[in-house]
């Protein structure tokens, strides 16, 4: 069974539910030397994030090995954001892990 939740991972991570996720900034955040104000509605796109070759290798290739458990403990936990991440994430998450 790890081996088939390896498979359903790398499906959300493939081929994400969500287009882009909006949040509103409570405070000022530093972004790569860029202080974005509070107030600002970002978007931010799972599918973008979850296909950075920074935290994956080859990842516009279908591997359930991406979620091999070495790979997860090194790897950034907002990496892998399919049902979005923080207080406003998805309650079906629940429901699968």
């Amino acid at each position: 069974l790890k081996y088939l939740h390896q498979c359903i991972c790398e499906t959300g991570r493939i081929t994400p539910n969500v287009v882009l996720l909006g949040r509103k900034l409570t405070h000022d955040v530093a972004i790569c030397g860029y202080t974005v104000p509070a107030g600002v509605t970002c978007a931010i796109s799972p599918f973008a994030v979850m296909r950075d070759p920074e935290h994956y290798d080859d990842p516009e290739v279908y591997d359930p090995e991406h979620f091999a458990p070495e790979k997860v403990t090194k790897r950034d936990p907002f990496a892998f954001i399919p049902f979005s991440a923080g207080i406003r994430n998805c309650i079906g998450e629940l429901l699968l892990f």
